[in-house]
């Protein structure tokens, strides 16, 4: 477990950078959140369910026992870095337009819960078993207020792979999970310069797939991108495979997050500028069947701090009526950025799971 004080530390300090105290009460014994959840002002949500360290409380480690293995099975590895990184992309895209994503971050490990597995594969008692319903009563929150206020929006799922250090690699489920996207924008927002790899791939990031390729086995996208990528829910979903140099270390997330803000926020204007659809109904921004998650085992307190220590935003998000602040730059304008360059390693490895 890391030390609490730096945890604090560190938590603090995107707080601030997001614009204050959060409407959350503190953590009941002064313990860190196990989930982080923060209600935003654009249709963009950012996800990690892998980057966190704490322990659940009353819960023991899963064993996997007669679980299938490899990518969209049983593993416990974290993905190192990528809940910093989730969090100071956030404060980043704040700080360029004036408005705040929705931000939902696993600050447990996931050793004890997979929040990108579905139920029957991602805990193996109740403790867990009720932070992963929270996790994902998060997102839905997000996802429904998204649909509801701009007619859609779109899902940033991060996450870490050790196949290529310089690399990052898009899980759409091949354009799937962004039918939605496509559909209202044309095929150019999921492949060409102005999607969202496009876009990271001129900034002088390597990226695969290269545009019109085929995504890498392995990285094509996880239960949570499968979900809130879904067409009944009305939103898109990308699942972001970053390799080590951009996540690791405080200076490789110091140099990829403003960088990865900046595209995320031309991304999210895309949906502000286009023309509104209708209302979203009940329907519209429930799972589909096939994907849906039982009910949460517990109402969450809407500004406060849940029964599991879990902070929550939403107490008004859900009833604000208008657009956001008006975003930095003119419309249809991109922000001004320098780039980056990455060479491509040369070293690959097989495919960890997502």
């Amino acid at each position: 477990m890391r030390p609490l004080t730096a945890s604090l530390v560190r938590y603090l300090a995107i707080v601030a950078a997001l614009g204050g105290v959060p409407c959350a009460a503190q953590p009941q014994q002064g313990s860190a959140p196990l989930v982080i959840a923060r209600s935003g002002d654009l249709p963009l949500l950012i996800s990690a369910p892998h980057g966190g360290t704490l322990a659940v409380p009353g819960s023991s480690p899963r064993k996997g026992e007669g679980q299938p293995k490899g990518a969209s099975g049983y593993f416990t590895g974290r993905d190192n870095g990528v809940e910093e990184l989730a969090q100071e992309t956030a404060a980043e895209v704040k700080r360029i337009t004036g408005n705040a994503p929705y931000l939902v971050v696993a600050s447990f490990h996931r050793k004890y819960a997979d929040c990108n597995r579905p139920p029957s594969l991602a805990t193996e008692d109740d403790a867990a078993r009720a932070v992963y319903m929270e996790y994902h009563d998060a997102m839905r929150r997000a996802c429904a207020e998204m649909v509801a206020r701009w007619g859609g929006g779109l899902v940033i799922d991060i996450h870490g792979q050790g196949s290529s250090r310089s690399t990052v690699y898009r899980g759409t489920k091949n354009g799937l999970s962004t039918a939605t996207m496509r559909d209202r924008f044309g095929p150019g927002v999921h492949n060409g310069p102005e999607s969202l790899i496009g876009r990271l791939a001129a900034r002088g990031w390597t990226v695969h797939p290269e545009a019109g390729g085929r995504e890498q086995a392995g990285f094509t996208g996880g239960y949570i991108t499968q979900t809130y990528g879904a067409r009944e829910m009305g939103t898109d979903a990308v699942q972001l495979e970053f390799g080590a140099d951009f996540r690791s270390t405080p200076a490789a997330r110091t140099a990829a997050a403003p960088i990865l803000a900046r595209t995320l926020a031309e991304m999210a204007r895309i949906y502000l500028d286009a023309p509104r659809r209708a209302p979203a109904t009940k329907s519209d921004v429930e799972p589909p069947p096939n994907r849906r998650l039982p009910p949460p085992p517990m109402q969450p307190i809407a500004a406060g701090t849940s029964a599991l220590g879990v902070e929550w935003c939403y107490a008004s998000a859900g009833t604000s009526s208008g657009p956001p602040r008006a975003m930095a730059g003119a419309k249809g304008q991109p922000w001004k950025s320098s780039t980056t360059s990455r060479a491509a390693s040369s070293s690959r490895r097989a495919p960890r799971p997502a």
